[in-house]
């Protein structure tokens, strides 16, 4: 069965006005709130690239682990992978905002700070950039080497075909978990040298994998109201959907809480400084609207069978947890600054979501563009 994959040109010209507009706010508010600004940026850059990365990252779990029930909603996750190579681009703009986010790229700072100058092997303007470019080149080779095996073993469904999807699967797990990892520490973790925690690529990987299982939910369930989609949204499909956000949300709030634990009671100060900047003013309430946004309403709204079947819960219980873990991408990068408090600038709120605008663009022209004959299996 084939889907129309054709988004309204109305909501294109949407998407699209929303990024240009948020480009423009950029550039502006360079000028009259740096501070602000960039700090919106690098939360919609972790978002935009979270959201492109996971595409693959969810079809590599779903090639090796055999698993079929997505059928025709895997092209989304197939589409999400044509992001990638803008985000380079994006990351080459975030290198000339360094010196207003990490303290590392201040020579004077580093000469000064005898743990940062003992970091400064690894953490330089120039490793930093070394690396995003490698890392951007690598998920999207083998991001798009997922996707070209995946699509050959639609028309060929042998065990050949099978076995270099699996093969492509595995190559880019096995290089996403110590490439992920590197980018966590070095986009936001080295927002605060002084302080590490040897989970925080998982605090991460968990938040930016809500707000991709969000988005392929939305979308998804977005195209099955059009004529000629409503096989996409079969009852069993949506409560695979909804399973799977279950999990995911246990996923978050247990790794979420293993860092807590594992500092709270260590009591290092080199270890609570995080805690500590997040325990005050308006950031603890932050920090109780992400859990309940990305761990209860999932959690309690979708354990009942029968309300993971249909389609308008699970659709209104994945836009909260996108809102969730836009939220939560912001309490990991804002507090950084002590000078910034929660909700400290229209910038902040309005440059993450224009960069979800764009990569919605993006992905619903890939979608248009991208095959309709049906996945191997279905």
């Amino acid at each position: 069965m084939t889907f129309p994959w054709q988004a309204p040109q109305r909501l294109l010209s949407f998407l699209r006005g929303i990024a240009l507009a948020g480009a423009a706010l950029f550039v502006t508010g360079l000028y009259y709130d740096p501070e602000h600004v960039w700090i919106g940026f690098l939360v919609g850059f972790t978002l935009f690239t979270g959201l492109a990365v996971t595409g693959p990252f969810f079809l590599s779990l779903l090639a090796l682990s055999g698993a079929r029930w997505p059928g025709p909603m895997r092209r989304i996750p197939e589409a999400m992978v044509s992001a990638l190579p803008l985000g380079l681009p994006l990351g080459i703009v975030l290198m000339s905002g360094l010196r207003a986010l990490y303290d590392w790229s201040d020579a004077a700072a580093v000469a000064n700070d005898e743990l940062l100058a003992h970091k400064s092997a690894y953490l330089n303007p120039v490793g930093f950039g070394v690396r995003m470019a490698v890392y951007f080149a690598l998920w999207t080779w083998l991001g798009h080497r997922l996707v070209a095996a995946l699509r050959a073993q639609d028309s060929d469904p042998s065990v050949p075909a099978s076995r270099r999807s699996i093969r492509a699967a595995a190559a880019f797990l096995s290089v996403f978990a110590i490439t992920f990892s590197l980018a966590s520490v070095d986009w936001l973790q080295s927002l605060e040298p002084h302080w590490f925690s040897t989970i925080y690529a998982l605090v991460v990987l968990s938040t930016v994998s809500l707000a991709g299982l969000s988005v392929c939910t939305i979308v998804g369930l977005a195209f099955a109201r059009k004529p000629g989609c409503e096989g996409l949204a079969s009852a069993d499909r949506v409560e695979d959907l909804g399973r799977l956000f279950i999990g995911l949300s246990l996923f978050w709030a247990y790794i979420g809480f293993c860092q807590y634990m594992l500092i709270w009671y260590t009591n290092m100060p080199e270890e609570t400084s995080w805690y500590v900047t997040r325990s005050r003013g308006e950031w603890p309430i932050v920090a109780r609207a992400c859990t309940v946004l990305c761990w209860l309403v999932p959690f309690l709204a979708l354990m009942p069978k029968r309300l993971r079947r249909d389609p308008k819960i699970v659709a209104r219980v994945a836009v909260a947890v996108l809102g969730g873990a836009i939220l939560h991408l912001y309490y990991l990068v804002a507090p950084a600054h002590s000078r910034v408090g929660a909700g400290g600038g229209l910038l902040e709120v309005c440059l993450p979501l224009a960069a979800l605008a764009g990569f919605l663009w993006m992905l619903l022209r890939a979608l248009a563009k991208g095959p309709r004959e049906p996945v191997a299996g279905h």
